[in-house]
């Protein structure tokens, strides 16, 4: 019985260290936000880190970082669709994530040519699986549609939605399978969801901040001047991984929010959960040695008889006392009040 009752009450123990662990991590997850961020200014040639290329045709010569930000200037002439041209940070992520670029469009110019593609400014995410995959959230302009965001991957259709400004900035947020593009432009203060579509929740490998032209007299000068990428789980970076990151500038909506970690009520059920295992333990440690006690107490009285001895209550203050066999009718001394009283024969 008391081995069964020790290993309850280790067993309710470790439970209890358990639940005080998870919790200790989920409040320092909660103050810290999501567990790594990236977040670079893109203004300068000393904010260009090693592990970032530029790629596209003629890339070294039409992408510069210049002390007002990564500037991207494809001019006329290359026929039909320009191969994406800008940067490559080569970050890698797992999970869940929120990348965010701000952009400024200085000079586009839309091809006139029959079927000619849009000139644009994108934030592209590649994944790992399946291969070649990635999403692509951008603002262009077109010959007949004006201004216009766009989204797409190759999970999903391409999809429109109206703009209005040159400046602005692009995000897209992954939460398990299920992607989110939304947009900001100058003056609007906060992001504006532009789609949610299902994706896939393979590695990221990859993220560019890139421009396009379609059309040989297809022209776009822009510039690209912060990078912000959160996530759970960064690597193949050497950028900086700041343990509390600041807070977003733009308020995001409710269901383009990426997701945070528990809230305060669950500490609340985490706290009761607790309590309540501890008087759990309380209550089967105390019931165990109750029935100790009781099962002790018979064994000596059965013991002392066995031996001749007795045992009987002290006249003075109630207590029992334990003589030898030898003492029956005589007087004893009661060690717990001190007066005298006859041993019953």
């Amino acid at each position: 019985m008391r081995r069964s009752l020790l290993r309850v009450g280790c067993f309710l123990a470790a439970i209890v260290v358990a639940i005080s662990i998870a919790s200790a991590q989920d409040d320092g997850q909660r103050k810290k936000g999501l567990l790594q961020q990236i977040e670079s200014s893109l203004k300068g040639e000393g904010e260009k880190r090693p592990e970032w290329k530029f790629v596209g045709p003629n890339s070294n010569n039409v992408v510069k970082f210049e002390p007002e930000g990564l500037r991207i200037k494809l001019p006329t002439g290359t026929p039909k669709e320009r191969p994406n041209t800008g940067l490559s940070t080569g970050v890698h992520i797992k999970g869940d994530f929120e990348i965010s670029a701000s952009y400024e469009i200085l000079d586009e110019q839309e091809s006139v040519e029959k079927g000619a593609k849009s000139t644009a400014v994108q934030l592209i995410v590649n994944v790992e699986d399946p291969p070649n995959t990635r999403a692509v959230v951008a603002r262009r302009v077109h010959a007949k549609g004006g201004m216009q965001f766009s989204t797409w991957s190759n999970l999903q259709p391409f999809k429109l939605f109206p703009a209005t400004t040159p400046t602005g900035r692009l995000r897209i947020v992954r939460t398990g399978d299920t992607i989110t593009f939304s947009r900001s432009e100058e003056g609007d203060g906060k992001f504006m969801m532009l789609s949610t579509d299902k994706f896939t929740a393979s590695d990221v490998v990859d993220v560019k901040l890139a421009c396009t032209t379609g059309g040989a007299d297809a022209k776009i000068d822009a510039r690209f001047t912060d990078l912000r990428i959160r996530g759970a789980n960064l690597s193949n970076t050497k950028a900086a991984k700041l343990p509390e990151p600041a807070a977003p500038e733009e308020a995001a909506p409710p269901e383009a929010a990426v997701p945070q970690p528990a809230s305060s009520s669950s500490s609340w059920l985490i706290v009761f959960l607790i309590g309540g295992i501890a008087l759990l333990v309380f209550f089967v440690t105390a019931v165990g040695l109750t029935i100790l006690l009781l099962k002790r107490r018979p064994n000596q009285e059965k013991a002392a008889a066995a031996n001749g001895d007795g045992v009987f209550a002290c006249s003075e203050c109630g207590k029992s006392l334990k003589v030898k066999g030898g003492m029956a009718g005589k007087q004893v001394k009661c060690p717990h009040c001190g007066n005298k009283v006859l041993a019953p024969v």
